[in-house]
């Protein structure tokens, strides 16, 4: 019985219709205050965001520049340890060059003196340059063959002997000196042998 309505069926439908258009009317008022609503909370979020992102952006720029200027000492640590792999492998191959320079000037008769020696190590052999003065051929020939009789010591070669003139500062008087070139190669192997021997 509730249902039953009294009121013209016009005017029934007129307020039923005025219902509906206040009830959208609300509803859309709603929603452009809810969507109004989000789109200040999205755009001070934004704001607040935009500024915090610029500060991230200066904060990278600043730590690539320090890492940039960093980058150098970056790049010689790693040349140093490559060289450092290098000398380690160089020491590893090299011979005990003591060993041949006692035994050099161990076979130097008297005599015999060097005024020059240079040692250059290539490919496990070392080309070996002496160079000095001798107050006769004789010793010189005498230390060739001692040269030649150490075990390490190959293709000894005398490049060439001189005599000195008589106004030479190095000649005493009443003898007679000479001036020589010896080239010869010490084996590297040959070399360590003799190293681990003594």
């Amino acid at each position: 019985m509730s249902d039953i309505s009294l009121l013209p069926v016009g005017y029934r439908n007129y307020r039923e219709a005025k219902r509906r258009k206040k009830m959208l009317i609300m509803t859309a008022i709603i929603l452009f205050v809810i969507c109004l609503m989000s789109y200040i909370m999205i755009s001070v979020l934004n704001m607040l965001y935009t500024e915090e992102l610029n500060t991230l952006k200066i904060e990278k720029t600043q730590v690539k520049k320090m890492i940039d200027s960093k980058q150098v000492y970056r790049d010689k640590h790693e040349q140093l340890k490559e060289y450092e792999k290098m000398l380690n492998t160089a020491m590893d191959n090299m011979p005990e060059w003591s060993i041949a320079l006692v035994d050099i000037s161990l076979s130097l008769p008297y005599g015999v003196w060097l005024e020059d020696i240079d040692l250059r190590y290539e490919n496990n052999v070392i080309n070996c340059t002496l160079r000095g003065k001798a107050s006769g051929i004789d010793v010189t020939a005498q230390w060739l063959s001692n040269l030649g009789n150490l075990s390490y010591v190959k293709n000894v070669s005398c490049e060439y002997i001189n005599k000195l003139d008589e106004s030479s500062e190095s000649l005493n008087k009443g003898e007679t000196s000479l001036q020589f070139e010896v080239k010869a190669d010490i084996s590297g192997s040959e070399l360590s042998k003799e190293t681990e021997n003594r």
